[in-house]
């Protein structure tokens, strides 16, 4: 039953669940992101050192909605196609970013890095909330 309901979901000759999939995708990214960051600044210093950075941690993921609504958000209006493109560039942008990332591990152009795919990781919120009106197919309920 649970295995039914899964490939409904992810039926991929469906736009939801074409989006399904690649949220699936770009949400383990993230989580993968976070936990190496969180492990790489956090972890390895003492707890009284670590509160400074957790707060610009904190600070460096909530920046980037600054960023993403005022500049791209007309991007975002001017229609479906543009709304796929952003999920698209979100995505390849953020796995070359994290590429990066790996090869600067102890380097300065982490941080950069690291900021870019959080920018990135709000630009696919803010495009993917905007497709999934368009592809939910009549009759089918957004909750």
């Amino acid at each position: 039953m649970l295995q039914a309901a899964l490939a409904g979901l992810f039926d991929q000759k469906r736009p939801f669940g074409r989006l399904a999939l690649v949220h699936c995708l770009q949400a383990a990214g993230t989580a993968f992101v976070t936990i190496s960051l969180a492990g790489s600044l956090f972890f390895s210093i003492s707890p009284d050192a670590a509160k400074s950075k957790v707060l610009w941690y904190l600070v460096m993921t909530i920046a980037p909605f600054a960023v993403v609504g005022p500049a791209l958000s007309p991007l975002l209006d001017r229609g479906r196609q543009a709304r796929r493109t952003s999920v698209a560039v979100a995505n390849v942008g953020s796995a070359l970013a994290c590429v990066g990332m790996a090869r600067n591990l102890h380097d300065l152009l982490l941080f950069p890095e690291a900021f870019v795919v959080l920018v990135l990781g709000k630009l696919y919120l803010v495009a993917r909330a905007s497709i999934v009106p368009e592809i939910i197919e009549e009759g089918e309920d957004l909750a």
